[in-house]
């Protein structure tokens, strides 16, 4: 199993034993994703689908392992909008 996938796999059985911590993981999440999303429609010339993709799942890795290293959903969303800023 590679480095994201194990990320992945750790977080999913982290959020399965706390549903507190899932739910505000998602909020934190979403939030982010909106950061994401402003930024991307603003971007001229316009970014085709797989550049968006693309930025939208390193920015999932980033918030993954920021989640695992701090156990807190929104200091893994402060931590994850500072270095995609």
């Amino acid at each position: 199993m590679n480095n994201a996938n194990q990320t992945v796999a750790t977080v999913k059985a982290l959020l399965l034993k706390d549903k507190d911590l899932e739910a505000r993981t998602w909020a934190a999440w979403n939030r982010v994703v909106d950061v994401l999303e402003t930024r991307a429609l603003k971007v001229r010339p316009k970014l085709k689908s797989f550049e968006v993709h693309h930025m939208v799942e390193v920015t999932r890795l980033k918030f993954l392992e920021a989640l695992l290293s701090t156990g807190n959903a929104e200091d893994a969303e402060s931590r994850t909008l500072e270095e995609i800023r």
